[in-house]
């Protein structure tokens, strides 16, 4: 467990995080834990958001393996125009949907279902997609080629990927790092469609 990691426990079973910056600057996030799951820390956020600072406002994101939602809610808070939520997880994504409309916002979409059926039935340009599987799973490539495929990204879109630092993963060809850092044992990065 990362110390950035800041997610606290209620006695009620859910955790929560907080929005850091926007429009709802503080709001906390409540989302039940699940297996494979690993809100990404503020301290990683903030240093994400800050790469995206000229990127963010008025784009169009997309979140896989959204979890607690910590990235899709921040983007919106941001200034995202449109943040489309996606994950497999049915009691995650009824989380995902109280939360949204504890927020009253009509931004931000909930679809439930696995990243790649997704990507293979939607085609929407997106500006921006966070990627943050599972470390334990092969869904890291299984989606970037999903990803490589779809009509969802081109040269102009952003993809923010997590992964455990001694996994980088393996890129599609024309994809590569235009940020990368690491933090604990996770590595982290914007790749970029050359």
């Amino acid at each position: 467990m990362l110390v950035e990691n800041k997610v606290k426990t209620k006695i009620s079973g859910t955790s929560s995080i907080r929005v850091i910056s926007g429009r709802w600057r503080g709001k906390k996030i409540e989302f039940y834990p699940a297996d494979g799951l690993r809100p990404t820390g503020d301290r990683l956020r903030e240093t994400l958001f800050n790469w995206l600072q000229y990127d963010i406002e008025g784009a169009h994101c997309l979140d896989l393996f959204a979890g607690s939602g910590a990235l899709g809610f921040e983007a919106a808070s941001r200034g995202a125009e449109l943040v489309v939520m996606v994950d497999l997880n049915a009691a995650t994504v009824r989380q995902l949907q109280k939360q949204t409309a504890s927020l009253e916002t009509e931004r931000i979409i909930i679809w439930q279902g696995s990243a790649e059926a997704y990507l293979d039935k939607f085609q929407h340009q997106f500006d921006l997609v966070f990627l943050d599987p599972p470390f334990d799973s092969e869904l890291m490539a299984q989606t970037l080629e999903a990803l490589e495929r779809s009509d969802n990204v081109d040269e102009a879109t952003k993809i923010y990927i997590e992964y455990p630092k001694q996994a980088v993963p393996v890129l599609p060809d024309g994809w590569s790092f235009e940020r990368q850092k690491t933090a604990g044992d996770v590595g982290y990065g914007l790749l970029v469609l050359s």
